[in-house]
């Protein structure tokens, strides 16, 4: 299990650093195989994956895929406020990034 964090860490870490470089497929595929691994190691239901979850939305808001961007990040708050709750600070960054859309 410790062998597969680390990959989906470094994944994670590749997805940002292709995000900053505006390779914005390459970082979500990073993304999307990092939430891959989270959802078979901790499940779907886990902050951790949430987190990557929300990798995953960013590049979508950047390549203007903003539908599938905001299911996302509603996706990503149900998780953080059903695991985390509602006051945690992790809620309100994504609460602020959803609210961009409205």
């Amino acid at each position: 299990m410790m062998c597969m964090r680390r990959l989906c860490f470094v994944q994670m870490n590749i997805g940002s650093v292709l995000y900053a470089q505006k390779k914005l497929p390459q970082a979500r595929q990073m993304y999307e195989e990092a939430v891959a691994i989270q959802e078979k190691t901790l499940g779907l239901e886990n902050p951790d994956t949430a987190k990557s979850m929300m990798g995953v939305a960013d590049v979508m808001q950047e390549m203007g895929e903003l539908d599938a961007a905001i299911e996302k990040y509603g996706q990503v708050v149900r998780i953080q406020e059903a695991t985390l709750g509602c006051d945690h600070l992790d809620v309100a960054a994504t609460y602020n990034k959803y609210d961009l859309f409205f």
